[in-house]
């Protein structure tokens, strides 16, 4: 019988290391059991900083976090039935419900099914859009857990989706040609736009955003994803032709400038600020080598280094290098995703800046 109590991780609540200044921290999260399981990831944090999901690996598998400074790093189980995996990819902005995905016995792999967690319920199957398999992913949460957004797998092929408590889970399609492969990446706090990515062709995937009155709307560019939106809707952030890229509605794709003079071959822009005024990626990623650095972005600086950022703002890295920045808070002073110190496995980070990034470091961009 496989274990499914939710439990404390020892080795990421007593033995973290807190790597702090007066002003900030940095704070690698460790893993789930003694230590020796890695990798961790923190995909998404609450938009009051104080909140992180996740995965990590563990004794049991691939297993589901939720991490706070008083509680430490928390497996949150998975779903019953099949092998044990379970991924929170989103959070609610006020922290109390994650979303992401578990193997319930039907998802067909470690894919997983859509799943919905709360500390009053545990971990719940969200359902499914009447596919030959359960797969899919929540993956971003409005407020309270109005509204669920992520994809599942139709008769069809791979939706996009819009669940409410009321309704359950609802199609909200795909883009018009291609394959039926949709996937709802993020939605607003008060639930009334998604952004994600679909098929247009065979070739190519086109970011879109989807709202009640307008149905689903591509944004042009070919290769494009949208991962994030501002509160209001009005920025989109993602990656568009290997670039990071900043939507408007009136300015349409800005791609970011790159960090180091472009050395790589793919920046993603993975989440924007309140106001999307501050955005966070991974920045000159090279699959083949391995390389790339976490960046953040905004309109006084451009594209720095979070490494070199975090240097600035007067926090010790002390060794651990932040590779992946992938969430970030309302305020843009907190930022999570996954590094690793010198010589150690993929790691959790949770990073708090001292003050607004836009007023840490010099004027400009920084360049090699």
């Amino acid at each position: 019988m496989r274990p499914r109590i939710t439990f404390v991780s020892a080795f990421a609540l007593f033995t973290a290391t807190v790597f702090a200044s007066p002003k900030g921290e940095l704070i690698p999260l460790g893993t789930l059991g003694d230590g020796t399981y890695y990798p961790s990831i923190a995909h998404a944090v609450s938009a009051d900083g104080t909140i992180v999901t996740g995965f990590s690996s563990s004794p049991d598998g691939s297993q589901a976090f939720r991490w706070t400074k008083q509680t430490g790093m928390v497996g949150l189980g998975d779903l019953a039935g099949g092998f044990f995996y379970s991924e929170g990819f989103g959070i609610s902005p006020e922290g109390a419900f994650i979303v992401g995905a578990s193997d319930e016995g039907h998802s067909g792999g470690e894919g997983g099914a859509p799943m919905v967690w709360t500390q009053q319920n545990g971990m719940q199957f969200l359902g499914s859009l009447g596919g030959p398999l359960t797969y899919g992913q929540a993956m971003g949460c409005a407020s309270s857990g109005s509204v669920i957004v992520g994809c599942s797998q139709s008769q069809a092929g791979i939706e996009a989706f819009r669940w409410t408590p009321s309704q359950g889970m609802m199609s909200i399609g795909d883009l018009p040609g291609g394959p039926v492969n949709a996937r709802a990446m993020a939605v607003t706090p008060d639930g009334s736009m998604i952004v994600g990515y679909g098929s247009r062709v065979s070739t190519y995937d086109e970011a879109w955003y989807w709202t009640a009155a307008t149905g689903m709307v591509g944004l042009g560019g070919r290769t494009s994803a949208a991962l994030d939106v501002s509160d209001d809707g009005k920025v989109i952030v993602g990656v568009h032709r290997g670039f990071a890229f900043r939507w408007t509605q009136d300015g349409g794709f800005f791609d970011l400038p790159l960090v180091y003079g472009g050395f790589g071959i793919i920046n993603y822009a993975s989440a924007c600020n309140s106001d999307g005024s501050v955005i966070v990626g991974l920045a000159d990623y090279n699959a083949t080598q391995g390389t790339g650095e976490a960046f953040i972005w905004d309109a006084v600086h451009g594209s720095r280094d979070l490494n070199v950022v975090a240097l600035q703002a007067g926090i010790p890295l002390n060794g651990f290098r932040m590779f992946w920045a992938r969430g970030i808070s309302a305020d843009g002073r907190t930022i999570v995703g996954y590094g690793s110190r010198l010589f150690g496995g993929q790691e959790a980070f949770y990073l708090r800046l001292p003050a607004s990034p836009k007023a840490i470091g010099p004027g400009q961009a920084i360049h090699r």
